[in-house]
């Protein structure tokens, strides 16, 4: 009976795939902070997982994997701040 509870346990705490951010920035946050915690969700997410790994002695097809891994995080990085960025000059605007 506990094991079958353990299982649903780890089952239940595995990462079920890619998820929405969605952050409430408010007029007063710093826009430095919202993205930090934006880091820390894609880091728990594992997102930035690959970019702790050892890079000595990789091959051809793991660097390329590794450098197209380290693209879209830097692509992710641009949109979010955007998004940041966007919100901000409205919420000055008064919208």
């Amino acid at each position: 009976m506990l094991s079958t509870i353990a299982k649903r346990a780890t089952r239940v705490a595995q990462p079920q795939g890619a998820r929405n951010i969605y952050i409430q920035v408010r007029s007063n946050q710093d826009p430095e902070r919202v993205t930090s915690r934006v880091h820390g969700i894609m880091n728990e997410d594992g997102v930035l997982k690959s970019l702790a790994l050892k890079r000595f002695h990789e091959k051809g097809a793991r660097r390329r994997k590794r450098k197209m891994e380290e693209q879209t995080i830097r692509h992710v990085n641009r949109r979010i701040g955007s998004m940041i960025d966007f919100i901000l000059k409205r919420k000055k605007a008064g919208f």
